[in-house]
């Protein structure tokens, strides 16, 4: 877009979506890029259905210690990432967006957007997260949708099926491997990936397909779109849209 293009589309946009991904390996099947290209596609079919929006280009890098010991996985520190998210939202605050939508996709991301969502709400500015797409989708979705692991896992079952459905082009379902791993359901454990799944995933990407891939994007889009017109309905104030979110969608 150049500069009339922004200015055309700021004019009718009430909220910006903001999309923040990462560049680590998915294992021999899936992309670099796949926690990129996932909210990247979802952020734009979210503001082409809701409209009324713009889109962010997408942040590539995000906080991965974890993937460390993979090849070539670029990580940043989380007060990194936090700077860099909270002045990005208070740019849009800065020229009339009070409203914002992030589109996450990637786990290791979740705590410094977390804070800063909640350091720019002090300047009076509205933060919703989709915070992990890939929990999301399985309770959402019928039981049914998923074969193993409600559909999780890194490059696992729900988000193989996400790039086959976005970019098969960039899978190779040949090389398709997983592990399931074990873990204490309420006990966190901080571990390194490779303790977990050596080959570079985790999950059952084996039993990912296309279709599967389009239902979770739809499920997403339609639930992200459904809350920005609850939210819009009720002029972006926190407690209505508390009351609303309520309702069975």
């Amino acid at each position: 877009m150049n500069g009339e293009d922004v200015k055309e589309a700021v004019g009718k946009a009430d909220v910006a979506i903001v999309p923040f991904g990462s560049t680590e390996n998915h294992g021999g099947h899936l992309p670099f890029g796949t926690d990129c290209i996932t909210p990247s596609e979802l952020s734009l079919r979210i503001a082409e259905r809701c409209g009324g929006a713009i889109v962010l280009p997408t942040q590539p890098y995000g906080v991965s210690p974890h993937h460390a010991s993979f090849l070539m996985t670029m990580s940043l520190r989380p007060e990194t990432l936090k700077a860099l998210a909270t002045d990005l939202l208070l740019s849009l605050l800065k020229h009339g967006i009070r409203n914002a939508v992030i589109i996450n996709g990637h786990d290791g991301n979740s705590p410094a957007l977390d804070e800063a969502a909640k350091e720019v709400k002090g300047h009076g500015m509205f933060v919703a997260t989709l915070d992990a797409w890939w929990v999301a989708a399985g309770e959402l979705l019928p039981k049914s949708t998923f074969e193993v692991w409600s559909g999780l896992g890194h490059g696992g079952e729900g988000e193989t099926s996400m790039i086959l459905h976005l970019r098969p082009d960039l899978v190779d379902m040949r090389k398709a491997r997983g592990v399931v791993p074990h873990l204490p359901k309420h006990l966190k454990i901080n571990w390194k990936f490779e303790e977990l799944a050596g080959c570079g995933s985790s999950g059952a990407p084996d039993k990912a397909s296309a279709e599967k891939g389009y239902k979770i994007a739809e499920s997403i889009v339609n639930y992200v779109c459904m809350f920005i017109t609850e939210a819009r309905a009720c002029g972006w104030n926190v407690t209505k849209i508390s009351d609303l979110r309520r309702k069975d969608w």
